[in-house]
């Protein structure tokens, strides 16, 4: 009946998900199309389109105007609603990335126009082009979130989504090195055109591998829904409406200091275009820094963290902009623009990665596409604002008689600074989407060992082998974080004993929860002969008190590794009542196993009242070695197994030796006692190695005289029964066990 249960569920996975062939086809093609996408994207959009509006010596205010048309696009996506009901998401994507590329085409004529005197129409030429991309882009990205998210599936999506952004950003460190190759001097505006000549290339390229992306089903299932029916729907939870607002406002200021940070360098440091290239690599290279540091923590720390991390970056960068120093030295031009821009690159990008990711988190698959509309278009709605009144504002201070230049662009920033402010405080109201909080999840980035194990933990999401699955648990142990715990107490479900044993050993030197404790409980139960010994072990050295009943069922289990593992737990959790039971096995037990552990197991409680049970097991006949275990264990009860260890090892070795040793801490230690009472320790300390009755008579009377006390009860009582019996008193080694304890006995009183 379960197989029936388990292929059912299975043919509803299949229907809702994409097979594990369909999404690796699919991550296949999508990858080759987003690489050369990227190469596109920033030769056709962008610092380019800035530059090349510069070039033309159009204003601020078109400069935003321009800037402004990447987030106007996304207005489009609700035509793109409409046609994604008809022809599907990939198709979609398909027609209108291609429409969007063939529309750069007439910029290649901006240079013959100029020649000819056309200036203005080299204007409406860009901005026509420009903004009939932009329209193109925006339908086309209603396609976006349902693949985006079908292709990361269900555990990862946090982690997909930040490694296609770290492609993109490697990529675009070397698109960056071209432009600045190309832009290197005063360049015309033909090398512009070369740029855009590449980027067109590159997407019609790049577009004929859409095809291979299988169409979404689990987001298919929201194409029917209303788009206003959704948006009315999330705008009633809080959380939702908090993060509209944080949205809306962190693009609004983001796309107010993006652009006009070219305005800014250009204007008061006279930074040429080719070295604002130069700069954008850096800031490349930040965003490159943030999606690495994106695609290992995200899905494991949550999107909340990092929103209020990167938020606070590109708030600080604004420091030193708003200070804006006098630099001298060719030095100070380089390193201060290069940092600014490798930080607010990173800022920016971080706050665009982590806020799509939390929404990611936070909705429905079926809501994915009408709010993935509603999200691009608040950023897009923030974005426009953000250019447009940034370039207005910027000109309207510029012209103040009231301000200098730097006074002017200090004046814009201090703005836009408190602007990012309030986006923190409201980050740090957003629900929690991980365990961790912000202090904590910033905590373990910065921790060099807590960063190195949320790399392992992706490496163990993508083992493909058992060894490679085995050796990662293994790093793990020797990187012990709580962050392991989730990953590997999921392990536990392996069906292979080696996986589980690694994860467990994994597990030791990470801290106890109520979670951890519950699973290794189940493990105890569930698993004897192969891995709940270890659940055992490990119960015991982390005390978990709750697991007492449980480990005590497993005294009697058949699994003898496990019986006597969890007779050393019960004694390190302080078990009263599970040490009796283990009492009561050892009376019995002829298994040297259990002998063994239960003599470690009362050792390890240390109270004399367990003493009696351990003398009546010498009697037996047992191995050498385990009559060894017990005798220390003795020693160990009484306090005394560090001195003791060593003259047990010198009386085994030969017998006389350990005798010597004996007498000769007598000597050393009992100065104090009368020469007659010294004369009767030596003697009985001589007879360990004559005649036991001898032997017997001596250790009688001197426990009358002398009895031996611990934690205040006179154990005198248990070693005169045990020396009264002939077939314990005729063992050496126990004769030189009572001999040593009156002799510490007495010298220490």
């Amino acid at each position: 009946m379960a197989d029936t249960d388990d292929q059912g569920s299975g043919q509803k996975l299949k229907a809702k998900h994409l097979t594990p062939g369909e999404l690796e086809k699919g991550r296949k093609y999508f990858l080759i199309f987003l690489i050369f996408n990227f190469i596109a994207f920033p030769f056709l959009s962008g610092n380019i389109i800035t530059l090349i509006g510069l070039k033309l010596s159009v204003g601020n205010t078109l400069i935003g105007i321009l800037s402004s048309a990447a987030y106007i696009s996304f207005l489009f996506l609700l035509i793109g609603k409409i046609l994604i009901r008809k022809r599907g998401a990939v198709h979609l994507l398909s027609t209108y990335y291609t429409a969007r590329n063939l529309l750069m085409v007439p910029v290649l004529f901006l240079p013959f126009l100029e020649q000819s005197g056309y200036h203005i129409l080299s204007i409406i030429v860009l901005s026509v082009s420009v903004f009939a991309f932009n329209v193109c882009r925006g339908i086309q990205l209603t396609s976006d979130n349902p693949i985006v998210t079908e292709l990361g599936g269900n555990k990862e999506q946090g982690g997909f989504f930040s490694r296609l952004l770290l492609v993109s950003y490697a990529i675009a460190g070397i698109t960056g090195i071209f432009m600045a190759y190309i832009l290197k001097g005063d360049p015309g505006l033909t090398r512009y055109i070369v740029i855009i000549a590449v980027g067109l290339g590159s997407g019609l390229i790049g577009s004929r591998f859409i095809r291979g992306i299988p169409e979404p089903k689990e987001s298919a299932t929201g194409i029917r829904e209303k788009l206003l029916n959704s948006f009315t729907a999330s705008i009633k939870e809080k959380n939702f409406r908090l993060y509209y607002t944080i949205l809306l406002l962190g693009f609004f200021t983001t796309s107010m200091i993006t652009p006009f940070l070219i305005v800014y360098f250009k204007e008061l440091y006279a930074v040429s275009d080719s070295r604002i290239l130069v700069f954008n690599i850096f800031g490349n290279a930040g965003a490159l820094i943030m999606a690495l540091i994106s695609s290992y923590s995200v899905d494991k720390l949550g999107a909340k963290p990092l929103m209020f991390t990167f938020t606070t970056i590109t708030m600080t960068i604004l420091v030193p902009v708003i200070i804006a120093p006098s630099l001298s030295g060719s030095a100070w031009m380089f390193i201060f623009p290069a940092a600014v821009f490798f930080f607010h690159i990173m800022g920016t990008t971080g706050m665009y990665s982590a806020g799509r990711i939390y929404f990611f988190s936070i909705i429905h698959p079926k809501q994915r596409l009408n709010l993935g509309i509603l999200y691009f278009m608040l950023i897009g709605t923030g974005g426009a604002l953000g250019s447009l009144l940034g370039g207005t504002l910027l000109d309207i201070l510029l012209q103040s008689s009231r301000l200098s230049r730097t006074g002017a662009f200090r004046t814009y920033f201090i703005l836009l600074f408190g602007l990012l402010l309030v986006v923190i405080i409201l980050i740090r109201k957003l629900k929690d989407t991980a365990p961790y909080s912000i202090p904590d999840a910033i905590t373990f980035i910065l921790s060099p060992k807590d960063f190195r194990a949320l790399t392992l933990l992706r490496k163990l999401e993508r083992s493909k082998t058992i060894g490679e699955e085995k050796n990662t648990i293994k790093a793990l142990k020797n990187t012990p974080s709580v962050l392991s715990v989730d990953q590997l107490l999921e392990k536990l479900n392996s069906p292979s004993l080696s996986i589980r044993g690694n994860a467990l050993l994994a597990l030791k030197n990470i801290p106890l929860t109520d979670q951890v404790e519950k699973v290794l409980i189940s493990e105890l139960r569930n698993h004897p002969f192969t891995t709940a010994y270890l659940a055992a072990e490990l119960l015991g050295e982390k005390k978990a008190v709750k697991s007492s009943a449980a480990l005590t069922e497993t005294l009697t289990s058949e699994d003898y590794f496990l019986a006597a593992k969890s007779m050393v737990a019960l004694a390190q959790i302080g078990d009263i009542q599970g040490m009796n039971n283990i009492s009561g096995i050892l009376k019995t037990t002829r298994n040297p196993r259990l002998i063994i552990h239960a003599a470690k197991a009362f050792d390890i409680f240390g109270e004399p009242q367990y003493l009696p049970v351990l003398l009546r097991k010498l009697k037996q006949k047992i191995f050498p070695f385990i009559r060894d275990e017990i005798i220390l264990a003795i020693a160990g009860i009484l306090g005394f197994y560090d001195r003791f260890y060593t003259l047990y090892l010198a009386f085994l070795e030969k017998g006389y030796n350990g005798v010597s040793l004996l007498t000769d801490y007598l000597d050393n230690h009992g100065a104090a006692l009368s020469p007659a009472v010294r004369r009767e320790f030596r003697e009985m300390c001589e007879g360990v190695m004559s005649n036991a009755d001898v032997f017997r008579n001596q250790v009688t009377n001197l426990l009358a005289e002398y009895p031996v006390v611990i934690k205040g009860e006179d154990i005198s009582s248990a070693f005169r029964e045990a020396v009264s019996d002939p077939d314990v008193c005729k063992l050496e080694r126990f004769r030189f066990l009572t001999a040593s304890i009156l002799v510490y006995g007495i010298c220490r009183k």
